[in-house]
């Protein structure tokens, strides 16, 4: 996972908050491994290949055996991977992240992305 690819993670781990931890939550532990969550959508900003994004089991996840994970290993290249909550939109949010880097050697970091419109308006 390069950086890019990272950052992504990271920004779909802050949807998933921010459209309700219970929500989101729930959504990973009652969706098939290898799948993408039902109500959720994997976009990118920028070209290339990427922004391939699967529940899978990871025993040492904070909130249960699921994640939900970015898992293209392609590039680096100038695209950021962006995995959001369809719904709900909230105005009001308390947040709380939690991260792993599973790879990537340039810019491993995220956060949450404001205001979201589409994969090139955020």
């Amino acid at each position: 996972m390069t950086s890019h690819r990272f950052l992504a993670c990271c920004v779909l781990t802050v949807f998933a908050l921010a459209a309700g931890t219970a929500q989101a939550e729930d959504a990973f532990q009652t969706t098939a491994v290898g799948s993408l969550p039902a109500g959720w959508s994997a976009a990118k900003t920028g070209v290339g290949e990427g922004s391939i994004w699967k529940v899978q089991d990871d025993a040492t996840g904070p909130a249960g055996p699921r994640v939900l994970t970015q898992t293209s290993s392609a590039g680096p290249g100038p695209l950021f991977n962006l995995c959001v909550a369809d719904q709900p939109r909230p105005t009001d949010v308390d947040l709380t992240v939690s991260l792993k880097a599973l790879s990537g050697k340039i810019d491993q970091g995220g956060g949450p992305v404001w205001r979201y419109q589409d994969e090139n308006n955020y």
